[in-house]
């Protein structure tokens, strides 16, 4: 079934809760939460009505408002992105670095400081092939949402020899297109530096005029790039730190906050 994952992000997934073990991971904390107060700072760009949202200046991805009174297909049914361009930014790690954490920490800090913004989030956890195959993008991402977040898109590949070129590589073009052409803001996930392999891996099979490569340069420089995760697995510190404490015992059913004790 398709369907938006957002609600099922992880109330307890927050910036202050990450807690880096290297520079990488540091950089990354910084870079989420940079993205994260940009957005609130231009929420209003976001369920602006028709030729009603303000023209902001951007520092980071490109969180400008479209004049949309310009450039729109009066044809098209879809409504205006508030964003001048699309872009796309990949956090990459090994499994363990602290990438679900971190995107989700966003998702729950845009709940708190800008929840229209957080209204315009897609969040998807499973394969993206399987999200492209319902007939393309624009008709299995039918509510139109500006932001698409994706958590382990490829979830069988540890690497870019993993790949399959008929199913992950082409939904990845799909999804370069889709971004593009209706000025998405896309930040995805992989367990692998996808960043450095993604336009080689487009460039492959494709002639020098090739759109899809041009196009994925400008999404990724409009997008910042990449990180790579780095540092140690924040699991196996657990799994050490219970070693050394075996009488230290993990409260699966922690109580809520202000409930009184049954005891």
């Amino acid at each position: 079934m398709l369907y938006n994952q957002i609600h099922n992000v992880r109330p307890d997934s927050t910036f202050e809760n990450f807690l880096p073990q290297d520079q990488t991971q540091e950089t990354a904390l910084a870079t989420m939460k940079e993205l994260a107060s940009h957005i609130a700072e231009n929420k209003g760009i976001f369920g602006a009505k028709r030729g009603e949202a303000p023209s902001l200046l951007s520092r980071f991805f490109n969180f400008t408002a479209r004049d949309l009174c310009k450039d729109n297909d009066p044809h098209d049914n879809r409504p205006s992105s508030p964003f001048l361009h699309g872009s796309l930014f990949i956090l990459s790690g090994s499994t363990g670095r602290g990438k679900t954490h971190l995107v989700e920490a966003l998702m729950n800090r845009l709940r708190q400081t800008a929840p229209k913004a957080h209204e315009d989030i897609f969040f998807y956890k499973k394969s993206l092939f399987s999200l492209e195959t319902g007939g393309g993008f624009r008709k299995t991402l039918t509510d139109n949402r500006n932001i698409i977040i994706f958590d382990d898109p490829f979830p069988e590949s540890y690497s870019d020899q993993d790949l399959n070129k008929m199913t992950d590589i082409s939904s990845f073009k799909a999804l370069i297109e889709y971004l593009y052409e209706e000025k998405i803001v896309c930040i995805l996930n992989t367990n692998f530096d996808f960043a450095t392999h993604s336009i080689p891996l487009l460039q492959q099979g494709a002639n020098e005029n090739d759109k899809i490569v041009s196009r994925a340069r400008e999404l990724f420089a409009r997008g910042g790039g990449g990180l790579v995760l780095e540092g140690p697995d924040y699991r196996e510190i657990i799994a050490t730190q219970q070693q050394e404490n075996p009488e230290r015992r993990i409260n699966l059913f922690p109580k809520k906050p202000g409930k009184p004790s049954n005891g």
